[in-house]
């Protein structure tokens, strides 16, 4: 399973052209529980190393750019290649977070004509980023995937309690609380455009709470797409046989 995260995850970071080295954010509460100080990030990289890295958020209610967070971390990656780190809370979404080589002066705009084009030059490599929208207006602001990352878009209900890469592919998925304050409250999986509402249960194990220090869930395939792995292979089975014959 480790090895699968591992090589799905790399090569989906590495084909993101504007992004360096398979260091990456795995998980993170885009909006801590109410009365918190502190925010937690699990990151990704190469297993039993150590990492020297900054997290830096950046508002982005439109194109702001104001640097809002700016946090250095340090440790070590476990032997799944995994790290949490305590940060100071993050300002709630929309935002953009950065995982970059240089640590950026708070309270700065990088972005002095709300223009989108983010002022990156102080941030030195750029490992990661990560856009999270809590409207349906901030979705074309978001600064993450201008950099090569990945935007997690409106879920039309709230901001997302959750993000994380799914285990097997590295795709982001978020998740939020629906119907809230209803005796049908419950917490919703959705895609990262947020247009795709998913079933908890075809995951290997619960995605609607966090998983740090784990590898992330992975959804399960469906059992047509199991069937349907079976009949090709005993189609080609079936051929061969024919051949030989």
């Amino acid at each position: 399973m480790f090895c699968k995260t591992l090589i799905a995850m790399t090569v989906a970071f590495l084909s993101t052209a504007s992004l360096s080295t398979a260091q990456m954010f795995s998980e993170f509460e885009p909006a801590p529980a109410t009365g918190s100080t502190t925010s937690f990030f699990e990151i990704f990289g190469d297993a039993n190393t150590a990492f020297d890295l900054n997290i830096v958020s950046i508002e982005n209610d439109g194109f702001n750019g104001f640097v809002d967070r700016s946090s250095n971390v340090t440790g070590m990656f476990d032997s799944n290649g995994l790290a949490v780190v305590e940060v100071p809370e993050i300002e709630a979404p929309s935002f953009s977070v950065f995982l970059v080589e240089n640590l950026v002066t708070l309270g700065i705009d990088l972005d002095t004509d709300n223009d989108g084009n983010l002022d990156t030059s102080g941030f030195g490599t750029i490992f990661d980023a990560v856009g999270v929208s809590d409207s349906a207006a901030d979705n074309s602001t978001l600064y993450a995937g201008a950099f090569g990352g990945s935007n997690i878009l409106y879920n039309n209900i709230d901001e997302p309690l959750g993000v994380f890469r799914e285990g097997s592919s590295g795709d982001f998925y978020q998740y939020v609380t629906a119907d809230a304050g209803l005796v049908t409250e419950y917490v919703a999986l959705f895609t990262a455009d947020g247009q795709t509402e998913l079933n908890p249960a075809d995951f290997n194990f619960d995605p609607t709470t966090t998983s740090y220090n784990m590898i992330n869930p992975s959804a399960v395939p469906e059992p047509t797409s199991i069937a349907l792995l079976g009949l090709v292979g005993l189609t080609s089975g079936l051929i061969r046989r024919r051949r030989l014959g």
